[in-house]
Protein backbone atom coordinates (compact mmCIF):
# COMPACT_ATOMS: atom_id res chain seq x y z
CA UNK A 1 0.00 0.00 0.00
CA UNK A 2 2.80 2.43 0.90
CA UNK A 3 4.57 1.70 -2.40
CA UNK A 4 1.40 2.46 -4.34
CA UNK A 5 0.92 5.76 -2.49
CA UNK A 6 4.53 6.77 -3.09
CA UNK A 7 4.14 5.99 -6.81
CA UNK A 8 1.01 8.16 -6.93
CA UNK A 9 2.90 10.97 -5.19
CA UNK A 10 5.69 10.76 -7.77
CA UNK A 11 3.17 10.92 -10.59
CA UNK A 12 1.50 13.95 -8.99
CA UNK A 13 4.86 15.60 -8.40
CA UNK A 14 5.60 15.47 -12.13
CA UNK A 15 2.08 16.05 -13.45
CA UNK A 16 0.73 18.78 -11.19
CA UNK A 17 3.45 21.37 -11.89
CA UNK A 18 2.16 21.47 -15.47
CA UNK A 19 -1.30 22.39 -14.19
CA UNK A 20 -0.54 24.31 -11.02
CA UNK A 21 -0.79 28.08 -10.84
CA UNK A 22 1.53 28.25 -7.85
CA UNK A 23 4.31 25.86 -6.82
CA UNK A 24 6.12 26.31 -3.50
CA UNK A 25 9.02 24.24 -2.18
CA UNK A 26 10.44 24.80 1.27
CA UNK A 27 13.03 23.09 3.43
CA UNK A 28 13.47 24.26 6.99
CA UNK A 29 14.97 23.18 10.28
CA UNK A 30 12.48 23.69 13.09
CA UNK A 31 14.78 23.06 16.04
CA UNK A 32 18.52 22.43 16.01
CA UNK A 33 18.42 21.45 19.69
CA UNK A 34 16.15 18.46 19.13
CA UNK A 35 17.39 17.97 15.56
CA UNK A 36 14.10 18.10 13.69
CA UNK A 37 13.54 19.28 10.15
CA UNK A 38 10.65 19.61 7.72
CA UNK A 39 10.68 19.55 3.93
CA UNK A 40 7.50 20.57 2.18
CA UNK A 41 6.25 20.70 -1.41
CA UNK A 42 3.06 22.69 -2.00
CA UNK A 43 1.14 22.84 -5.28
CA UNK A 44 -1.84 25.11 -5.85
CA UNK A 45 -4.33 25.33 -8.70
CA UNK A 46 -6.99 28.00 -9.04
CA UNK A 47 -10.08 26.29 -10.44
CA UNK A 48 -12.05 29.53 -10.82
CA UNK A 49 -12.41 32.94 -9.21
CA UNK A 50 -13.88 31.43 -6.03
CA UNK A 51 -12.22 28.01 -5.74
CA UNK A 52 -8.60 26.93 -5.21
CA UNK A 53 -7.24 23.38 -4.87
CA UNK A 54 -4.02 22.65 -2.97
CA UNK A 55 -1.76 19.63 -2.51
CA UNK A 56 1.01 19.34 0.10
CA UNK A 57 3.64 16.62 0.44
CA UNK A 58 5.60 16.85 3.72
CA UNK A 59 8.64 14.93 4.93
CA UNK A 60 9.69 15.32 8.58
CA UNK A 61 13.13 14.36 9.98
CA UNK A 62 14.61 13.86 6.52
CA UNK A 63 18.10 14.82 7.70
CA UNK A 64 18.23 14.25 11.46
CA UNK A 65 16.08 11.16 12.03
CA UNK A 66 13.80 8.53 10.56
CA UNK A 67 11.80 10.22 7.76
CA UNK A 68 8.01 10.34 8.05
CA UNK A 69 5.85 11.37 5.10
CA UNK A 70 2.37 12.80 4.85
CA UNK A 71 0.12 14.12 2.10
CA UNK A 72 -2.66 16.70 2.41
CA UNK A 73 -5.22 18.01 -0.07
CA UNK A 74 -7.44 21.06 0.40
CA UNK A 75 -10.22 22.82 -1.48
CA UNK A 76 -10.66 26.48 -0.53
CA UNK A 77 -13.57 28.52 -1.77
CA UNK A 78 -15.46 31.72 -1.18
CA UNK A 79 -18.82 31.13 0.48
CA UNK A 80 -21.04 34.17 0.33
CA UNK A 81 -19.11 36.89 2.12
CA UNK A 82 -16.98 34.34 4.02
CA UNK A 83 -14.58 31.54 3.23
CA UNK A 84 -14.69 27.75 3.51
CA UNK A 85 -12.30 24.82 3.24
CA UNK A 86 -12.59 21.07 2.79
CA UNK A 87 -9.54 18.89 3.30
CA UNK A 88 -8.17 15.40 3.76
CA UNK A 89 -4.78 13.98 4.69
CA UNK A 90 -2.88 10.73 5.03
CA UNK A 91 0.12 9.94 7.21
CA UNK A 92 2.01 7.48 5.01
CA UNK A 93 4.36 6.36 7.78
CA UNK A 94 1.72 5.96 10.48
CA UNK A 95 -1.15 4.77 8.32
CA UNK A 96 -3.61 7.30 9.78
CA UNK A 97 -5.95 9.65 7.92
CA UNK A 98 -8.22 12.60 8.55
CA UNK A 99 -10.92 14.69 6.94
CA UNK A 100 -11.61 18.28 7.93
CA UNK A 101 -13.69 21.30 7.11
CA UNK A 102 -14.19 24.89 8.19
CA UNK A 103 -16.32 27.97 7.53
CA UNK A 104 -15.08 31.41 8.54
CA UNK A 105 -16.84 34.78 8.74
CA UNK A 106 -20.02 33.64 7.02
CA UNK A 107 -22.53 36.46 7.33
CA UNK A 108 -25.94 35.64 8.78
CA UNK A 109 -26.88 39.31 8.76
CA UNK A 110 -25.31 42.75 8.77
CA UNK A 111 -23.92 42.34 12.29
CA UNK A 112 -23.86 38.54 12.76
CA UNK A 113 -21.20 36.08 11.56
CA UNK A 114 -20.93 32.30 11.78
CA UNK A 115 -17.72 30.25 12.15
CA UNK A 116 -17.19 26.49 12.37
CA UNK A 117 -14.36 23.97 12.22
CA UNK A 118 -14.39 20.15 12.35
CA UNK A 119 -11.88 17.30 12.05
CA UNK A 120 -12.32 13.52 12.10
CA UNK A 121 -9.41 11.09 12.49
CA UNK A 122 -9.41 7.43 11.49
CA UNK A 123 -8.87 4.60 12.21
CA UNK A 124 -8.66 6.18 15.71
CA UNK A 125 -12.32 7.24 15.35
CA UNK A 126 -11.72 10.52 17.19
CA UNK A 127 -13.10 13.92 16.33
CA UNK A 128 -13.50 17.50 17.46
CA UNK A 129 -15.69 20.31 16.29
CA UNK A 130 -16.38 23.90 17.25
CA UNK A 131 -18.88 26.52 16.09
CA UNK A 132 -19.77 30.03 17.14
CA UNK A 133 -21.75 33.11 16.26
CA UNK A 134 -20.23 36.59 16.60
CA UNK A 135 -22.50 39.59 17.03
CA UNK A 136 -20.87 43.00 16.50
CA UNK A 137 -23.08 45.98 17.41
CA UNK A 138 -20.26 48.49 17.63
CA UNK A 139 -20.42 49.32 21.34
CA UNK A 140 -21.37 45.75 22.29
CA UNK A 141 -19.84 42.47 21.06
CA UNK A 142 -21.19 39.01 21.85
CA UNK A 143 -19.63 35.61 21.09
CA UNK A 144 -21.44 32.34 21.82
CA UNK A 145 -19.46 29.18 21.15
CA UNK A 146 -20.01 25.40 21.46
CA UNK A 147 -17.39 22.65 21.18
CA UNK A 148 -17.10 18.89 21.22
CA UNK A 149 -13.99 16.73 21.68
CA UNK A 150 -14.39 12.94 21.61
CA UNK A 151 -11.02 12.43 23.30
CA UNK A 152 -11.20 15.29 25.82
CA UNK A 153 -11.90 15.55 29.53
CA UNK A 154 -15.58 16.10 28.65
CA UNK A 155 -17.47 15.56 25.41
CA UNK A 156 -18.99 19.05 25.25
CA UNK A 157 -17.98 22.60 26.15
CA UNK A 158 -19.65 25.98 25.75
CA UNK A 159 -18.72 29.58 26.38
CA UNK A 160 -20.23 33.04 26.03
CA UNK A 161 -18.39 36.35 26.15
CA UNK A 162 -19.94 39.82 26.20
CA UNK A 163 -17.81 42.93 25.70
CA UNK A 164 -19.01 46.49 26.38
CA UNK A 165 -17.12 49.46 24.96
CA UNK A 166 -17.68 51.82 27.90
CA UNK A 167 -15.56 54.68 26.59
CA UNK A 168 -13.02 55.24 23.84
CA UNK A 169 -10.30 53.82 26.10
CA UNK A 170 -12.20 51.39 28.32
CA UNK A 171 -13.77 47.94 27.70
CA UNK A 172 -15.57 45.63 30.10
CA UNK A 173 -15.76 41.92 29.27
CA UNK A 174 -17.81 39.33 31.15
CA UNK A 175 -17.99 35.67 30.31
CA UNK A 176 -19.02 32.19 31.39
CA UNK A 177 -17.55 28.84 30.32
CA UNK A 178 -18.86 25.30 30.85
CA UNK A 179 -16.01 22.73 30.76
CA UNK A 180 -12.59 24.23 30.06
CA UNK A 181 -11.29 24.76 26.53
CA UNK A 182 -7.51 24.82 26.01
CA UNK A 183 -7.69 27.95 23.88
CA UNK A 184 -9.55 31.21 24.34
CA UNK A 185 -12.98 31.66 22.84
CA UNK A 186 -12.81 32.04 19.04
CA UNK A 187 -9.22 30.68 19.14
CA UNK A 188 -8.96 27.23 17.58
CA UNK A 189 -5.39 25.97 17.76
CA UNK A 190 -5.37 23.33 20.51
CA UNK A 191 -8.98 22.10 19.98
CA UNK A 192 -9.03 20.25 23.31
CA UNK A 193 -11.56 20.18 26.16
CA UNK A 194 -9.14 20.03 29.07
CA UNK A 195 -11.29 19.95 32.23
CA UNK A 196 -14.83 19.83 33.65
CA UNK A 197 -14.72 23.20 35.42
CA UNK A 198 -17.33 25.93 35.02
CA UNK A 199 -15.80 29.40 35.11
CA UNK A 200 -17.20 32.94 35.35
CA UNK A 201 -14.91 35.83 34.41
CA UNK A 202 -14.84 39.61 34.25
CA UNK A 203 -12.13 41.88 32.85
CA UNK A 204 -11.78 45.63 32.65
CA UNK A 205 -9.32 46.92 30.04
CA UNK A 206 -8.12 50.53 30.22
CA UNK A 207 -5.96 51.88 27.38
CA UNK A 208 -3.62 54.79 28.04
Amino acid sequence: MKKLILILIMILAFALPVLANTITFSAKTNDFVTYTDTTELYLEYKLNEKTTAGFTFTVNDLVFGTPTESIDATLDFILGNGTAQLGAGYDISGGTSYVKGKILNYGLGDDLKFNAKVKYNFPADTYWAVANVVLDLGKVDLIVETRTDSDGAELYSAEAKLTFNLTENMDLTVGYEINGWDDSINDWDAMTISDDLNTASAKLVIRF
